[in-house]
């Protein structure tokens, strides 16, 4: 028995494009390694760790309100919705405290959207829930092959810890869609009167 599509709307209107998204970020994430370091180290040496690491947070809890927000007037209205994304909230926030090294924070801004794109480009092909765990093995594959280039890099090494960090920042995206955002109001959401809301 064949299975329907559980997404019937998308970001991308079709599967080329999602694609050619989808790799050009992917490019983009391992270009900008040795790039994104040097940023770092600069920053590091001129604010120092204690600095950037209350930047970092700070920009993760404007995301967190804003997506809140936005959640708040675009999706229903369920208490399941809001504890799913308290519950995302505490997963990043226990991560990035128990993480000693600010670099390894930004791991959740790189990955988290590469898990919807991920999404977008499979629900093409794949139907049913099973494309969550497609989704899954995607990123992780892709965030593996970003710590195998680093260990082939001068002054960077493989860390399988960021590959778990990168496997779960996009494991929280496909729980954002699959549990707050649902399929059925994918992607931008709904609802005023019973009626979806496009922008």
């Amino acid at each position: 028995m064949k299975t329907k599509p559980i997404f019937l709307k998308g970001i991308f209107r079709d599967e080329k494009t999602a694609w050619f998204s989808l790799a050009l970020y992917t490019i983009l994430l391992y270009s900008t390694l040795t790039l994104a370091y040097d940023l770092y180290i600069i920053a590091f040496q001129a604010f120092g760790q204690g600095a950037i690491s209350q930047g970092i947070y700070i920009i993760t809890l404007l995301c967190v309100v804003t997506w809140f927000c936005y959640a708040l007037t675009r999706f229903p209205r369920k208490w399941t919705t809001y504890a799913m994304m308290g519950a995302i909230g505490l997963v990043i926030y226990g991560t990035m405290a128990l993480e000693d090294a600010p670099a390894n924070r930004i791991h959740f801004f790189q990955y988290f959207p590469l898990g919807i794109l991920a999404l977008e480009a499979l629900r093409f092909r794949i139907h049913g829930r099973a494309i969550y765990i497609w989704a899954f093995l995607l990123v992780s594959s892709i965030g593996l092959g970003d710590e195998c280039i680093q260990g082939l890099l001068p002054n960077r090494y493989f860390d399988a810890k960021d590959v778990m960090l990168n496997s779960l920042a996009g494991l929280l995206a496909l729980v954002f869609v699959g549990f707050v955002v649902r399929e059925e109001n994918y992607p931008w959401g709904k609802r005023r009167n019973g009626t979806k809301v496009h922008p």
